[in-house]
């Protein structure tokens, strides 16, 4: 099929096609000539699993991109899949790239139009960079190497959760949970226990579900991360709806699963008007 014929397939525009064909998200078609290529269902498949881990899973073209070269690479040992899934999402600081507190390099006017098309948000300034201005550390939003003798380093060693120097997850828990404090929320070592109970639960799930095959089993976990958050963040929603209307009301009728309108406040019944006798 021709680049239209693609578009109209997957409901892309042609320009954000080929800005995904430039960034390499998307394999080149067969050439036909100087100027034109033929696309099948591989670049439909494709183009639908780029736009749905960045609008729906909500990753960026970098994140993107490694996700794709985990899917498109070799398939690693399977008690590796889940390492690799996480280092993909996670990802590195570019090398070469400006340091903390330095301006990035500005893509061209061309660039940023493509970024557009795609749904990426406008190239901006280092978050490390904005915090570093600011008066604020930069760690706290760029997570390296947690400390030692940090809170969530004391919380994983008593919850019995392995973790290890320069773990990013540990750094990453670390930098949440004190973002949780300076914003007014408390979170103790407690609720933290209570939380961490729920998630294992969901990481045996996540865990049984990885298909046998390699190729799938790459697929499953490292798109399946992305793609089933925003599923398991739905369900906290709708769970924490229902427990409200279980325990605390008001009783909303009519709505199913909720709670029942206790008789009392029943409206009334009215009853029938009596008929009124025949006249002669």
């Amino acid at each position: 099929m021709r680049i239209s014929e693609l578009s109209a397939r997957t409901d892309v525009a042609v320009g954000t096609i080929k800005y995904y064909l430039r960034e390499g998200l998307v394999p080149p078609g067969r050439s036909t000539s100087r100027t034109t290529a033929e696309y099948d269902e591989t670049h439909v498949e494709r183009i639908r699993l780029v736009r749905a881990l960045i609008q729906t899973g909500g990753l960026g073209l970098a994140a993107v991109r490694r996700v794709i070269e985990v899917v498109d690479g070799p398939a690693p040992e399977r008690l590796d899949l889940l390492a690799v899934a996480q280092q993909a999402l996670l990802g590195e600081p570019e090398k070469g790239g400006p340091a903390e507190g330095e301006p990035a390099k500005k893509s061209g006017p061309a660039e940023e139009r493509g970024r557009a098309e795609a749904g990426e948000p406008a190239e901006q300034e280092p978050v490390a960079g904005y915090r570093i201005r600011h008066g604020l550390p930069p760690s706290a939003d760029v997570p390296g190497t947690p400390d030692p003798g940090s809170r969530a380093a004391a919380w994983l060693a008593e919850h019995g959760w392995a973790t290890w120097p320069d773990d990013r997850l540990a750094a990453r828990l670390e930098s949440a949970w004190l973002a949780c404090d300076q914003a007014g929320i408390s979170v103790d070592e407690a609720m933290m226990h209570a939380y961490a109970d729920g998630m294992e639960q969901i990481a045996r799930i996540d865990v049984d579900s990885v298909p046998r095959e390699a190729e799938d089993a790459v697929r499953r976990v490292v798109v399946g991360t992305v793609m089933i958050e925003q599923v398991l963040s739905a369900l906290r929603l709708l769970a924490q709806r229902q427990v409200s209307w279980q325990l605390l009301g008001p009783e909303l009728p009519g709505i199913p699963g909720g709670p029942a309108v206790p008789e009392t406040r029943r409206a009334p019944e009215v009853p029938d008007a009596p008929e009124s006798p025949d006249t002669p």
